[in-house]
């Protein structure tokens, strides 16, 4: 029982910490006594998490009294991306499509329900108005994680749709499930996906997934403002630029 309980106690603590960090980065830095108004704990208990976290050098005290995140989290960031095998496999092929399309080129890959930028590419007349490396998207939003979650069973998708729900960023994003349902039906048989205004208006884009032995890998997408993105170019010439990418990092996996 006594293990039990010290096990309990210590998962908490870790929980705690975590919070806290999250508290940090949402906040652009806080005080003690913020922080456990916030968590609703004492002011010396948080004092010992922050200096714990000081001592590991995860965190900074400001002059200002003010605790942050330290650039520790970028190095960590970093070996995770490298970690992952789809992003140093897919790095060429990305800037290729940049540099083909002259439009903003993302890589993604799926992380607890989550669509997450690996990587990015701008091409010569690019257009980035959303988005950075690392932050998590609904999967809905955008056309890479609907490739992607064309390509996973129901059952996944209904579980990543309790979890996270099919909450709306613009008018034209898909909020109803059957007609999400519906959506990634037409993608597997189209063999991409768009998004078409559903992250930010005035912006579309194409995604396909990267799948190998019936293991999704991620996706690579493009995206540029509607404008430009449409017709012909929309529906023939970056799909056909896409796919050859997406089969080149495909083979790659599969055979290097």
């Amino acid at each position: 029982m006594g293990t039990e309980t010290e096990t309990g106690r210590g998962i908490k603590s870790a929980e705690r910490v975590f919070d806290i960090i999250k508290l940090l980065f949402e906040n652009d830095g806080m005080t003690t006594s913020e922080l456990a108004e916030e968590l609703d704990l004492a002011v010396s208990t948080v004092h010992e998490y922050l200096k714990s976290c000081e001592r590991r050098e995860y965190v900074i005290k400001n002059p200002d009294g003010t605790y942050t995140p330290s650039l520790k989290f970028l190095d960590v960031g970093e070996m995770v991306r490298q970690l992952n095998p789809v992003y140093k496999t897919a790095k060429q092929p990305l800037t290729r499509i940049a540099d083909k399309t002259g439009e903003v080129a993302w890589l993604y890959t799926e992380e607890h329900g989550y669509a997450v930028p690996l990587d990015v590419e701008k091409g010569q007349q690019g257009v980035q108005v959303v988005g950075r490396i690392g932050n998590r998207k609904p999967m809905h939003h955008i056309s890479a994680g609907k490739a992607m979650l064309a390509e996973m069973s129901r059952e996944k998708v209904e579980s990543i749709l309790d979890r996270h729900g099919l909450r709306g960023s613009t008018k034209n994003t898909l909020t109803d499930r059957e007609s999400l349902f519906e959506r990634l039906e037409t993608i597997r048989e189209r063999g991409y996906a768009l998004n078409d205004g559903e992250e930010v208006e005035g912006l579309r884009a194409i995604g396909m997934a990267i799948v190998t032995d019936g293991e999704i890998h991620g996706a690579l997408s493009v995206s540029g403002p509607s404008n430009r993105v449409r017709g012909e170019r929309l529906h023939e010439e970056l799909p056909e630029i896409l796919s050859g990418a997406v089969n080149e990092v495909e083979l790659k996996i599969t055979y290097e």
